[in-house]
């Protein structure tokens, strides 16, 4: 399951939450907004420190600028390098279609382990920065493990049955 805007789909390799069977899921979001007044885009990106979507010179892969988006392109980049290859369902730019060869099984291994490796979204010549504006979320996940025992008490499946005494005999196997 992944939380996020439909411009960030492409995160779910590094940001998706498992949920597993056997155990209980709770997840909670909260949402933030960032807005920023038109006199902001007047002043330099370095006095700033954030990026609008339109300020997307350093991106290759993607029309829109976003936090997100570069650090997608930045784990990619890092990842090809390890790797020295792409995925054939990678976003690849024509650069990157000449020049880098798909990978083959042991390749993809190599370059998704690589994706899910965090330090190679952090800034290794990337300059990613904050969004000037936008909404982004932040999820708080717990999890607890289901214990049959308990859930599963014979009071408890009884109460939910309708018992018909002309019927044949259930039984339950655990």
């Amino acid at each position: 399951m992944s939380v996020g805007d439909t411009g960030s789909a492409f995160e779910l390799v590094r940001q998706g939450i498992t949920v597993k069977p056997g155990y209980r899921t709770r997840i909670k979001v909260i949402q933030s907004q960032v807005v920023a007044t038109e006199a902001l885009e007047s002043v330099s990106i370095g006095s700033r420190n954030c990026r609008f979507s339109k300020e997307n010179e350093n991106m290759r892969l993607f029309q829109n600028y976003s936090l997100e988006a570069c650090q997608f392109e930045c784990a990619v980049k890092n990842s090809r390098a390890k790797c020295q290859c792409i995925p054939w369902d990678f976003p690849r730019t024509d650069e990157e279609y000449n020049s880098t060869g798909i990978c083959d099984l042991f390749g993809s291994y190599c370059f998704l382990e690589a994706m899910k490796n965090v330090s190679n979204y952090v800034d290794k010549g990337c300059n990613c920065i904050n969004d000037c504006q936008g909404i982004s979320f932040t999820v708080f996940e717990t999890t607890e493990e289901l214990k049959p025992a308990e859930l599963c008490q014979e009071v408890h499946i009884q109460s939910m049955l309708k018992v018909n005494h002309h019927a044949p005999l259930i039984q339950f196997v655990y």
